[in-house]
């Protein structure tokens, strides 16, 4: 009889396994943002820690948009216990592997920022995820639900120094909002 326990629970121990290695292998497959836990297997060069990149040649250029954006962020009180993974695309078909076209740079769930080719060419782009980063680690991870967009955006868009004026509506709303919130001290 104890042996018959001891097969089933055995049977069962390795069904679950195997579904979840099920489950995990097709959240590879069909969300691609996943792909950011292990970059090195999509070909991306490590050039620091949790900072990789698809073009070893850039990786000066990379590492500079990296400090630089990190101590101006720090200087105005913007710390972080930890930092995310951080990936360079200089090439759009590294930055499609990731499942993204359109964007410049995205977050993926406070595990790493991605920067695709546009989102390279200026600081404010990696600073804006960055302060995504950041309001996920210290807001909660529910923040987007929590606080308004004119917060969560407009502090993005406002602190990193984002040079396109005007922006696209609503987000230049946001930040109007959130910089005059900020200069303020209350939000119309």
């Amino acid at each position: 009889m104890l042996s018959f326990i001891s097969n089933k629970l055995l049977r069962i121990i390795i069904i679950v396994l195997l579904s979840a290695l099920i489950v995990i292998s097709l959240c590879f497959i069909f969300y691609k943002p996943l792909h950011v836990v292990s970059p090195k297997i999509y070909g991306l060069r490590k050039i620091g820690p949790k900072l990789y990149i698809d073009n070893i040649d850039k990786r000066n250029d990379a590492l500079i948009q990296y400090n630089n954006s990190i101590q101006e962020l720090s200087t105005i009180g913007f710390k972080y216990e930890k930092y995310p993974t951080i990936i360079f695309c200089y090439d759009n078909k590294s930055y499609e592997r990731f499942g993204f076209k359109e964007s410049a740079a995205r977050s993926i769930e406070g595990i790493a920022i991605i920067l695709g080719p546009r989102g390279i060419t200026e600081t404010y782009f990696l600073k804006h995820e960055l302060i995504h980063y950041w309001q996920e680690k210290n807001l909660g991870i529910f923040y987007n639900l929590n606080y308004p967009k004119r917060i969560i955006e407009g502090m993005a868009y406002s602190i990193s120094n984002d040079l396109r004026h005007p922006l696209e509506e609503p987000w230049e709303d946001y930040r109007n909002k959130f910089e005059d919130w900020y200069n303020s001290g209350t939000i119309q």
